[in-house]
């Protein structure tokens, strides 16, 4: 009789202590898939909504630019290799196989009325069908319609309409200082309302056409910063290298950086730690399911001291005993993985399409770019790694209670009554 065969006879014999076993690892399983598949929904949230909206998959800024982000400075601008222009440096760019899409923006600190006050907020001048395939505003729309090149036209989120008292149609004066550092005001046309769930667009900007930005800020045909956006967003760090090669042979790389999004705040640095780090607390969760595993392995192994003295005495060599606790070990860990990772998987699959609302989160989006609804990521990634973890944690657990049945002495586990 192969070991194998054994190991499902044994299992049988005690059919609830294997059934607690298998309850055990199931539900460590099921609460991994769902953890995992929350927590990257998380972060897969946060970061990309960071790339549309902040950094793209990589950024070309002025080397000084990061340092004066902080207060939208207009004096390091992208103007091109010999500052004929930014359009020079975004063909370039267009031109890199790995790049899906180039998109300029020009961003700017401005106050508009509210009322009886002005309100700061930051506006950002953008080539509309770019930004709609960057962010997908045309999604978010509510009412009216996207911006007109060269036209005194803004779109802005309705929280910010309705906190002005604004509607779609209404006309509003934004202040600014421009690149020269004079104060000036320009008059525009609300022709669009965005409602996205993410307090940072719907709440924080208002888009105009580029080409009027660049005329109202004395920009010339300037840029604050050019993102790139990758046809496969892990081979990032060879755009980057791309881009930094062209911005070398045009003999621009003193002049200009290229960002990748994982480089461009702290933030994003500590998403890509704590990713890593949330792993150690799914197998934490597997660890302390395999207890009951222990245990209940510990038990069999007591309770079949003369059954092992037997098997020892007929032949059966300590590595032989020890491979069939651990197939016993090994069979109830695949099994109750697999019966956790089904449930985790439908139930991880009905999240992502209704998706677990998030109390709270208005004090966080701006910063961190959480909408109030969040929506799990469900990937065959999770479900295997979840699988794979409950297994080989089980068979770690295991592991103890099979050398123990390997060290027992035939002649003394006979001679127990």
């Amino acid at each position: 009789m192969s070991l194998m065969r054994i190991a499902f006879r044994n299992l049988g014999r005690a059919r609830a202590r294997t059934a607690l076993s298998l309850i055990a690892v199931a539900v460590g399983v099921f609460v991994v898939v769902l953890a995992k598949g929350t927590i990257d929904g998380i972060f897969d949230i946060m970061v990309g909504n960071s790339i549309r909206l902040t950094s793209g998959h990589v950024r070309v800024v002025a080397r000084e630019y990061p340092l004066k982000e902080r207060l939208l400075s207009l004096n390091y601008p992208v103007d091109g290799f010999q500052g004929e222009g930014y359009e020079s440096v975004a063909n370039a760019l267009r031109e890199i196989p790995l790049a899906s899409h180039v998109v300029p923006r020009l961003r700017f600190g401005a106050m508009v009325a509210g009322g009886e006050e002005l309100e700061g907020l930051m506006a950002v001048g953008v080539e509309p069908q770019a930004e709609d395939r960057l962010i997908g505003l045309s999604r978010y729309l509510v009412k009216g319609r996207l911006l007109r090149p060269g036209e005194r036209e803004a779109v802005m989120g309705q929280r910010i309409l309705d906190r002005l008292g604004l509607g779609v149609g209404d006309r509003f004066t934004l202040v600014f200082n421009t690149a020269l550092g004079s104060l000036k005001g320009y008059t525009f046309v609300v022709v669009g309302s965005l409602n996205s769930g993410l307090q940072y667009l719907d709440d924080g900007l208002v888009f105009v056409p580029l080409d009027v930005a660049q005329a109202m800020l004395d920009m010339g045909p300037a840029v604050t910063e050019v993102l790139v956006m990758a046809k496969d967003e892990a081979r990032v760090p060879e755009l980057v290298r791309d881009v930094e090669r062209v911005l070398k042979a045009r003999g621009a790389d003193a002049r200009y950086i290229a960002e990748p999004w994982y480089e461009h705040s702290e933030m994003m640095r500590t998403f890509q730690v704590g990713k890593t780090a949330y792993n150690f607390v799914y197998f934490f969760i597997l660890f302390l399911a395999s207890f009951v595993v222990i245990n209940t392995m510990l038990m069999i192994v007591n309770e079949r001291r003369r059954e092992i003295g037997m098997m020892g005495a007929l032949g059966l060599r300590p590595g032989q005993i020890r491979r069939l606790f651990l197939l016993e070990g090994g069979v109830m860990g695949a099994i109750g993985s697999a019966i956790g990772a089904s449930i985790g998987a439908i139930a991880l699959k009905v999240l992502t399409g209704t998706g677990i609302p998030i109390p709270g989160t208005s004090t966080l989006d701006k910063v961190f770019m959480i909408p109030s609804k969040l929506y799990p990521r469900f990937s065959w990634d999770v479900i295997a790694f979840a699988s794979v973890a409950g297994i080989a944690v089980t068979l770690v657990a295991v592991s103890w209670p099979s050398a123990q049945a390997a060290r027992i002495e035939p002649t003394q586990a006979l001679r127990t009554q």
